[in-house]
């Protein structure tokens, strides 16, 4: 099932050693499965705030935003 997701492996090893220089898409990976893993480890503040995390990730993750007023149109109107 994995191979359907566009998303990188999340190594536990190599996150661990490579702690230091991981790249953008491992941040946004972990971030946005951050909160399935401690759901009953931290309390209901800190988890809301790993998934606002995860959705303002999804968000503003981006390689390149080609008409920049028309984004910020489309993200506001979200928001709300």
């Amino acid at each position: 099932m994995k191979d359907r997701l566009n998303a990188p492996c999340l190594n536990a090893d190599y996150i661990c050693h490579y702690k230091g220089s991981l790249i953008g898409k491992h941040f946004k990976s972990l971030a946005q499965v951050m909160p399935f893993l401690i759901y009953d480890l931290v309390l209901s503040i800190v988890l809301n705030a790993w998934t606002m995390i995860g959705e303002l990730v999804i968000l503003v993750w981006h390689m390149m935003i080609v008409d920049t007023e028309a984004y910020l149109v489309v993200l506001c109107r979200d928001m709300q």
